[in-house]
């Protein structure tokens, strides 16, 4: 395969989104967005798009065939509520001789055997990205040697999901308080999210050893405990702390599902998925396993994300 030089991302105006345009013009690719309105390409600034072609269309077969013309990758940031429309992307950029098609992941790859212990109420979703994966692999094998998919996969969103969910990830940082559930000693692992930039870019940059595979990376492995410790140290403050149960947690957000509450239900299945203890679910790769080496990311501890998310809030470490 060629060198990847010229990528088009569907999603760009989110927050994966924009740490991948971020990423991908540092590292000097030649960058499109396709995007169903114009205007959402505001939360760019005017110098990030100055180095933009912007394209502004509903998302159609149609579309997708015209825009991924001339493309050597297409990179996929779109939400889960778009995910079966990959489907449709996927055939349209193999049809217009797309050489890469990274496929909108960002969690754990659907296939890995932590799949099977899902918290029921995620499965669906799991399900349907099995499905998009399976329609990628099959559009290689048709394409003998033309066509490939990639992903990456990076557990938990970690600086990003704790200042933006501090009722699933357990931290208050206004209010110096925190959730634990169960006993917060249930490992995982995450990724920074400028790290996901750099991850996508960096697996773009050497295709040959990036083809046709997921990617498991981790900016860090802790658990909410260890988290909590650097919080108290980093504010110099000991927050007040609670302890909840996971199957608690499940049963009140499959309440929360039935009465029509599903952001609230949703954030309770992850937390759940995540923290509950002795699950198992939630480590993507070892750090002997993980592929960071590939991208060039580097690892960290829970003090360096605690610094980072405190910092991002504007808050100076004490």
């Amino acid at each position: 395969m060629s060198e990847i030089k010229k990528v088009i991302v569907i999603g760009a105006t989110g927050e994966i989104g924009r740490s991948i345009i971020a990423a991908l013009l540092s590292h000097g690719f030649t960058v499109t967005i396709l995007t169903r309105s114009a205007s959402s390409t505001s939360v760019f600034p005017p110098a990030t798009l100055a180095q933009l072609k912007i394209i502004a269309a509903e998302y159609t077969p149609e579309t997708f065939r015209s825009a991924f013309t001339g493309q050597d990758a297409i990179v996929s940031a779109i939400s889960i509520g778009g995910i079966s429309a990959q489907i449709q992307m996927i055939d349209a950029a193999a049809d217009v001789g797309v050489q890469r098609f990274m496929l909108s992941e960002f969690g754990n790859a659907p296939e890995d055997v932590q799949g099977r212990l899902d918290v029921p109420s995620l499965k669906a979703a799991r399900e349907m990205k099995v499905k998009v994966l399976n329609h990628a692999k099959m559009r290689v094998d048709e394409s003998k040697g033309k066509f490939e998919w990639s992903a990456v996969a990076v557990g938990s969103i970690i600086d990003w999901a704790i200042i933006k969910f501090p009722g699933a990830m357990g931290f208050d940082i206004p209010n110096r308080t925190a959730r634990l559930y169960d006993d917060g000693t249930e490992p995982f692992t995450g990724t920074r999210i400028a790290d996901i930039g750099l991850a996508v870019a960096g697996s773009l940059a050497n295709p040959s050893k990036t083809a046709n595979r997921f990617l498991r990376l981790r900016s860090v492995q802790t658990t909410q405990l260890e988290l909590l410790h650097a919080f108290n140290d980093a504010t110099q403050v000991k927050w007040a702390n609670e302890f909840v149960s996971s199957n608690d947690v499940l049963k009140n957000s499959e309440e929360a599902m039935r009465l029509g509450e599903a952001g609230k239900a949703v954030q309770g299945f992850v937390a759940v998925q995540t923290f509950q203890k002795g699950a198992h679910r939630s480590v993507v790769a070892t750090k002997e396993e993980a592929d960071n080496g590939i991208v060039g990311l580097e690892e960290v501890d829970a003090v360096e994300i605690v610094r980072g998310v405190l910092k991002a809030l504007g808050e100076s470490e004490i």
